[in-house]
């Protein structure tokens, strides 16, 4: 049973041993209030445990794919750092041009080891780049006017609920 459905048992054996005043209703009152205690004890946890799943789904929503794992094969480690390959300028004096690579977030020993030429020296990333801006209308970069590669941290969303 429900604990709604178990309330309202529960008002109901109350009533009868208020008026009745007999053993029976008192003992029918008791067990009924045991079972509703037990019946809201068992929705706070399930509520509770619902709430830590929903905690940790939040957490791992990092990413725009869900995954927040380093993106470098075969290392696993939670990706805490993207990458932003920054390119020399068009016109002389002009800021650099930045490009952030949402999907490619690394753990920080890779953000600490990974240059400008992992980026642009696999084929894989340095087209999936590539095809981002002409896609969009922009020419192609070329890879030799990749100046660095910045890594800045990951901001992982909290719940609003606390």
């Amino acid at each position: 049973m429900g604990v709604q459905s178990l309330r309202e048992l529960l008002y109901a054996a109350a009533e009868r041993a208020l008026v009745l005043k007999d053993e029976h209703s008192r003992k029918m009152f008791e067990t009924v209030a045991e079972e509703f205690g037990e019946a809201k004890r068992r929705a706070r946890v399930r509520r509770d445990k619902w709430r830590e799943r929903q905690e940790v789904k939040e957490e791992r929503e990092t990413m725009a794919d869900g995954i927040n794992r380093c993106r470098v094969e075969g290392c696993g480690k939670d990706a805490g750092w993207r990458p932003t390959l920054v390119l020399a300028p068009e016109d002389e004096g002009a800021e650099p041009i930045k490009v952030e690579t949402v999907m490619l977030d690394v753990c920080e020993f890779h953000a600490r080891n990974l240059g400008p030429d992992a980026y642009t020296e696999s084929p894989s990333v340095w087209g999936a780049i590539v095809r981002t801006w002409t896609d969009n209308g922009l020419p192609a970069p070329e890879a030799e006017d990749v100046i660095e590669v910045q890594y800045l941290p990951v901001a992982i969303p909290r719940p609003a609920h606390a």
